[in-house]
């Protein structure tokens, strides 16, 4: 498939914000190829206020909290990480009901620093595909699969990632509203064995098969929003 060809693009950015800076993320995916026609915004949730949203009832996991250097894991999920959590599973709901075949996550911070060549293609299936990511450990070893990807070890973000329809199923099986915790590192336990917190693996019901990838070099970047307004005034 062609990387850009998704069946379905998913922008999470806060209602309030919209009205400032959609028309300019469209414009921004249109310069670099993507079919803005399959654009869909999606209301960001606030952790302080996410009663409702879902159908089921969320609860997010008592022992997040551990006494670490990791200034992630010494306090509880905070309400922005829950808010980030909730509205990645929505968007995971929205692919299973309609039934999207691949979809494009993005994060309203997303930034694109150079322009996608129009024949730049992924020809492979996949459950989850980073096209942006930080990588935990900087020179940590990961599996190459071709010139363009590898298999991402203990990765932080998700401002940029795809997803199959059997990708997304497979999130939304395992039990996330019943113990949730930070979306990025609950990704982290459908493809690495390595995460540092063994005990999260027990958390929930993992498929035996996840076929995830991450390009090797990140196309989709992540900023401030602050800088909005700075990266659409560049060309890509």
């Amino acid at each position: 498939m062609r990387l850009i060809d998704f069946d379905k693009i998913y922008i999470i950015i806060l209602r309030e914000r919209q009205l400032q800076f959609a028309a300019r993320c469209i414009q921004y995916l249109a310069q670099n190829n993507f079919d803005i026609s399959k654009v869909e915004f999606i209301d960001a949730v606030r952790g302080t206020a996410h009663e409702g949203r879902l159908a089921a009832p969320v609860t997010v996991y008592a022992d997040w909290q551990i006494d670490s250097s990791n200034t992630w894991w010494n306090r509880p999920v905070s309400a922005g990480e829950i808010g980030c959590s909730l509205s990645h599973l929505i968007v995971w709901q929205k692919i299973r009901s309609a039934k999207v075949g691949y979809a494009l996550i993005l994060e309203e911070d997303f930034n694109i620093p150079r322009s996608i060549p129009q024949d730049f293609r992924i020809e492979l299936d996949y459950d989850l595909l980073y096209l942006g990511r930080n990588k935990v450990q900087a020179h940590q070893e990961e599996g190459r699969v071709n010139d363009q990807l590898v298999r991402p070890g203990y990765s932080y973000c998700t401002h940029a990632y795809a997803l199959s329809l059997a990708g997304a199923g497979k999130l939304l099986d395992a039990g996330f509203h019943k113990q949730l915790i930070p979306v990025d590192e609950y990704l982290n336990l459908f493809f690495t064995t390595q995460h540092p917190r063994q005990e999260l693996y027990r958390l929930y019901q993992l498929p035996t098969e996840f076929q995830a990838y991450a390009l090797r070099y990140d196309l989709i970047r992540q900023t401030s929003n602050g800088d909005i307004d700075r990266l659409f005034q560049t060309t890509p």
